[in-house]
């Protein structure tokens, strides 16, 4: 039975920008192509690093570094900040080119998405007298073509091919930074044997030590393995789904991401200042509306907020607080956060962070006594789409203006990173 492979066609093709972020820039402006580039949530020697180029990463940079380390690596790196609504629009891009294919591409993050050839009306006459992986790897070079000519000469995909979505996505991994690589029955065996179980995306480290502790070191040790052995080792129904996703079955199918159980946004002031200070308030209310829209992308609100200073001291202080009924407007949340604010120490706050938590879907979003609750989420909805089409700082409180710092527009990684 665990030789058993999906009898799928492997027409399932999962795309994946190389070094997203920096490859962008480097496509952007053809002088720094070819060299060292990071992208950083800030210029700074504190800034830790979001995206390493090709190039960076060659020479040992990679991301969550600091920029004073990677300095040190390389003299001559080019250091840039984030600039979303560029990544944004070559996500856009990159969905409309693999949308000539089929009506239902899966988007993943920022650069990853996936689709189905086989759902292309021409699939056939394209696989016409060749094995199915045959004809996916002629549309992964149509599909390559096509975004060198359409986004730029300087982006390059990795592309996975498969019978379902995870396998796809663990090909994409193997043959960066430009590569095309297909899991079939063929050398399914040949490839897990190759990775260690924490290589294989969803695998962390505690679900690591666990799979070792049950004799599973290799990616092949957990294929090769009974759905009963892996329910036992993973301490739940779930090892039944890694089962069938590494014998590349669609059922439960799906790339391995914890759903998002916080939402945050973070911010160093240039100049610390002390809680109750008119430029923390400021900063306060930036935070707290973009993680509010955030979160709204998803879910309908959340039921409980913290609060985390890093004082000019190094010191740290941290607050959380679960609220009585779940709230969802970007007013409400800072009326909760300002309240945990409040009870900081009076010293001067250098890094600033505030995140949600207790995630509610659908209409569990409870009514205040006095809420004017229908006219409320008319306003937040109405400032939603407008902050979609123009971004963040098109409209914004004016408590949020009183301050000279401005909290940049960030990437989150996953779909919370990308507006409709």
């Amino acid at each position: 039975m665990n030789d058993i492979f999906s009898p799928r066609p492997s027409t399932v093709l999962y795309v994946d920008i190389n070094s997203c972020f920096a490859t962008i820039e480097q496509q952007a402006n053809p002088l720094i192509r070819g060299k060292p580039v990071v992208v950083a949530a800030y210029a700074t020697g504190n800034g830790c690093i979001l995206a390493s180029s090709i190039e960076s990463k060659r020479l040992g940079i990679k991301t969550g570094m600091h920029v004073r380390e990677a300095q040190v690596i390389s003299r001559d790196l080019t250091v840039l900040t984030p600039d979303p609504e560029k990544y944004r629009h070559v996500n856009v891009l990159l969905k409309n080119i693999l949308s000539v294919y089929t009506d239902v591409v899966e988007v993943y993050s920022i650069d990853e998405m996936s689709l189905d050839v086989s759902k292309d009306p021409y699939f056939f006459r394209v696989s016409e007298g060749i094995q199915s992986v045959d004809a996916s790897f002629a549309y992964a070079r149509k599909i390559k073509e096509r975004i060198r000519k359409e986004i730029g000469e300087w982006i390059r995909v990795s592309i996975g091919i498969s019978t379902n979505v995870y396998l796809g996505k663990v090909a994409s991994d193997i043959q960066k930074p430009d590569g095309c690589t297909a899991i079939i029955k063929e050398n399914v065996v040949e490839t897990l044997k190759k990775l260690s179980v924490e290589d294989l995306c969803g695998i962390k480290k505690g679900y690591g030590n666990r799979l070792r502790s049950s004799g599973m070191q290799t990616a092949y040790d957990m294929y090769r393995s009974t759905q009963d052995i892996l329910i036992r080792a993973f301490g739940s129904k779930i090892g039944r789904d890694w089962w069938l996703r590494l014998h590349g079955f669609t059922e439960g199918d799906r790339v391995y991401r914890e759903e998002q159980k916080t939402y945050g946004q973070s911010h160093a002031l240039y100049i610390p200042k002390t809680p109750s200070d008119p430029e923390t308030l400021s900063v306060l209310s930036q935070l707290v509306y973009k993680m509010a829209r955030r979160l709204r992308e998803t879910y309908s609100g959340a039921s409980g907020v913290s609060l985390s200073c890093v004082f000019s001291g190094h010191e740290s202080w941290q607050k959380s607080r679960t609220l009585s009924h779940s709230i969802s407007s970007s007013d409400d949340f800072y009326k909760a956060v300002l309240l945990l604010l409040n009870q900081a120490p009076s010293l001067p706050i250098r890094i600033l962070a505030v995140s949600c938590f207790g995630m509610v879907s659908g209409n569990s979003v409870q009514e205040g006594l006095f809420d004017t609750r229908e006219r409320k989420d008319s306003l937040t909805h109405a400032l939603d789409i407008i902050g979609r089409k123009w971004g963040d700082d098109a409209l914004m409180s004016a408590r949020a203006l009183t301050g000279s710092s401005k909290v940049l527009d960030r990437i989150p990684f996953g779909r919370a990173g990308l507006k409709n």
